[in-house]
């Protein structure tokens, strides 16, 4: 799981995020995943409509057309609200 969640850290993390729209494209990799979740945080209130998800209804929400979010910050984001 440390090793998950290192290398999660290395494809998020904002100074990651931030250098690499100053470097040349290719040069750093970002989580496509949790660039998706930012863009949908940013388009709307919420993530979700109003109910009880499991991690995997996340997931699977995730993995859905038109959301490709993380579930693992969909559920962070969720149990703060």
């Amino acid at each position: 799981r440390e090793r998950v969640d290192e290398m999660c850290r290395q494809l998020t993390a904002p100074w990651i995020r931030d250098s690499t729209g100053k470097e040349a494209k290719g040069d750093r990799k970002l989580c496509t995943h949790y660039e998706k979740y930012e863009q949908s945080l940013s388009n709307q209130s919420q993530l979700l409509t109003d109910g009880i998800y499991t991690i995997e209804d996340l997931r699977e929400k995730g993995l859905e057309a038109g959301f490709g979010w993380c579930p693992y910050y969909a559920a962070r984001r969720l149990i703060q609200a």
